[in-house]
């Protein structure tokens, strides 16, 4: 890349970077207790690699090398090394990882979000999937993903309502913490100490795989054994029976049932009639379909995975990775943004179709076009390399 090509760059972010620094340097991150024990690594705004094995004794010294680098993500490792900065992952000294779980929305069947398809030689934009441009032919087609259908964040609000509950009354881990990624899903973590820190990829799997209901039939859930000298026997499942039973029983009364029904479900000392029972059946296969979790599982059966820093900003998006303390009340929108309370003037650097973002709706815009956008739109569709950020207005 020549040098002109480079501060062309830097030219491009220089007011994103600078709000990205202000921001940090009120020391919003939630840093793990071990961090003299994590790798950390950050990737900037001029560059696609990642800067990675770096390790901070004291959150001191970490905010020093971000206010030097100003990261556009910067993320610490789910696994506690003896030497974190050590250059392989031999020489680290692995000690053991966290418990990791990734919902993405746009991973959840029902998630329909807006594509673009842009060429990066001309700029060329369209709504529709091409593979070559029409304007100058070609082949260097960028898929960008412009927005979320405002049912896709519900539709992972729903994923990680199902996780938190397996996790704690199947799986019997009541410590974890939910994350908005900053983009358009959840991050859930779950400290893990001792022997469990050191479960392998193979035993991960076979976590994520029961959470996914991998393998899972309607006959299994339909048939239960009392003990080790009785034939398994046929039984509708109910809230009492443990796993996959109890989280079926969940789903089943959320449904409109019927009085008998849900008495029985809720494991009281009645029998359902024949028909009701029939019903029971038709809805279990739904059931079945709704429990399933829909997780990234490269990310929880990875021992040495990166994960985005609590309180850090999300370089896709420009939103804060946030806790979340109750995830019904969890609302997609501006506030998410540490920039929403001020206002950008953009130049459009591509067309877009008319999309809403964030709660709001905007465009069609044409490459070319001005306009003053609220900050966290604005940064939204930057760093998605829709527009430049020529100001702050105000």
């Amino acid at each position: 890349m020549s040098p002109q090509e480079l501060s062309d760059i830097s030219e491009k972010w220089k007011i994103i970077k600078d709000l990205f620094r202000e921001y940090y340097r009120k020391r919003p991150l939630k840093l793990p207790q071990d961090l003299e024990l994590r790798e950390i690594a950050i990737q900037v705004f001029d560059s696609p690699t990642y800067i990675r094995h770096k390790a901070f004794q004291t959150p001191d010294q970490l905010y020093k090398f971000i206010y030097l680098k100003i990261p556009r993500h910067i993320y610490y490792s789910s696994a506690k090394y003896s030497n974190p900065a050590a250059p392989s992952m031999d020489e680290k000294g692995w000690l053991g990882s966290d418990l990791v779980f990734d919902i993405d929305a746009d991973h959840i069947p029902g998630c329909r979000q807006v594509h673009i398809y842009v060429c990066k030689d001309c700029k060329y934009s369209s709504s529709y999937k091409i593979s070559k441009c029409p304007n100058c032919n070609s082949n260097n087609i960028e898929i960008i993903d412009l927005s979320l259908d405002d049912l896709c964040i519900d539709l992972a609000k729903n994923q990680v309502g199902l996780l938190i509950h397996a996790l704690d009354v199947e799986l019997g881990f009541s410590n974890f913490s939910i994350y908005f990624s900053g983009h358009r899903g959840f991050h859930i973590h779950v400290p893990l100490e001792e022997e469990l820190a050191k479960l392998s990829s193979d035993e991960r799997r076979e976590i994520v795989d029961y959470l996914k209901g991998v393998g899972l039939s309607r006959d299994l859930i339909l048939f239960s054994s009392k003990s080790r000298t009785r034939k398994a026997t046929p039984a509708l499942p109910r809230i009492s029976n443990g796993g996959w039973r109890t989280r079926v029983s969940r789903i089943m009364l959320s449904k409109d049932l019927k009085k008998e029904l849900e008495m029985y479900i809720k494991n009281m000392d009645i029998l359902p009639s024949y028909k009701d029972m029939k019903r029971y059946l038709k809805d279990l296969n739904e059931a079945l379909e709704q429990g399933k979790i829909y997780l990234d599982e490269k990310v929880t059966i990875d021992t040495s995975r990166l994960i985005r820093i609590p309180g850090s900003l999300n370089g896709k998006a420009g939103l804060i990775v946030i806790e979340v303390n109750d995830i019904e009340s969890f609302r997609f929108n501006q506030e998410l943004s540490p920039f929403n309370e001020i206002m950008m003037r953009v130049r459009y650097e591509t067309s877009i179709p008319q999309v809403k973002i964030l709660g709001m709706s905007i465009g069609p815009r044409h490459r070319g076009d001005y306009e003053v956008l609220p900050g966290a739109i604005a940064i939204w569709l930057a760093l998605k390399d829709i527009c430049t950020v020529l100001g702050i207005t105000r």
